[in-house]
């Protein structure tokens, strides 16, 4: 309850009324993204507004057992957590790649193109899903980033969904160690996270999780074109309804309505969503007959 006191406080003080102070609090910590507006934080053209959405939709997308550690007295713990720096190392590459891409293209002023930049980083890589901007008139190089981070979702423990960037992090790094070993057959090289090494078995757990959210993409973007959709559209309506985002590109784009969807679509978004939510094994063992056997 206190970082949303704080973030109702703090929007109050910015011009916010109570009561979209508090709705706009509630969908940034619990990463949702719920609005009473229908141009979301973008209706307030208000740069105190803005970073403080900012900074809330990041804390919200930490692992909560951190905080909880750290007010039981560790200390360090956000020095140390290697999916903690991964995650904010993120943002910031992603922040700096679509800013260098919008700056005197989109924005004269370079305090409005890092701001904008930064919140809709932040904004689908927690899948917050809130827009300050039509992001879907940006460049090619800036909207294939943004496509990208609504697969990297908050840290595993917050309320943020898509993969997980410690999913991410084990798979680049066993690709990686993968590599050195065909270079290097008798080498031993294990994998660490937190300066733990990770077992066969988690890394093997991860690399399933990560191929069957690829698979179920790929078969909601099939699925979807189906329904004479454009590619753009079909892909990035798959992917921001997997990874619980919101809005995506083309006719899922930042300020488009889903209404323009097929009514049979639109069921096959909401297969999308609930099996994102759920993290794709918890429905795969719903279906599957030794589950109901057993």
């Amino acid at each position: 309850m206190i970082p949303a006191t704080m973030s109702i406080g703090l929007l109050m003080l910015a011009g916010l009324n109570l009561y979209d102070a508090a709705i706009h609090t509630f969908g940034t910590v619990a990463t949702g993204g719920f609005s009473s507006k229908n141009e979301s934080i973008g209706f307030y053209d208000n740069i105190y507004v803005h970073y403080i959405v900012i900074l809330f939709m990041f804390l919200s997308g930490i692992n909560f057992i951190l905080y909880c550690r750290f007010v039981l007295g560790e200390r360090k713990v956000f020095f140390k957590n290697t999916e903690l720096k991964f995650y904010s190392i993120t943002i910031l590459i992603f922040t700096a790649i679509i800013a260098f891409s919008l700056y005197k293209k989109v924005y004269l002023s370079l305090g409005e193109t890092i701001r904008h930049s930064l919140f809709q980083v932040t904004s689908i890589i927690t899948t917050t899903g809130y827009i300050t901007a039509d992001f879907d008139a940006w460049p090619n190089l800036a909207k294939m980033l943004l496509f990208a981070a609504m697969f990297i979702g908050g840290c595993a423990g917050s309320t943020g969904g898509s993969i997980k960037p410690i999913r991410i992090y084990v798979s680049l790094k066993s690709a990686i160690t993968e590599i050195f070993r065909t270079l290097h057959p008798a080498a031993v090289k294990n994998i660490y996270v937190d300066k733990e090494p990770l077992s066969i078995e988690i890394i093997r757990k991860i690399t399933r999780f990560f191929i069957a959210y690829i698979l179920i993409f790929a078969l909601g973007s099939v699925t979807l074109s189906f329904f004479n959709l454009d590619m753009v559209s079909a892909m990035s309506a798959a992917a921001t309804t997997l990874g619980n985002v919101g809005p995506g590109l083309g006719l899922a784009g930042a300020i488009e309505p889903y209404t323009l969807f097929h009514p049979a679509a639109k069921l096959i978004l909401s297969a999308l969503m609930l099996i994102g939510r759920l993290e794709i094994f918890a429905i795969m063992l719903v279906f599957s007959p030794s589950f109901w056997r057993k």
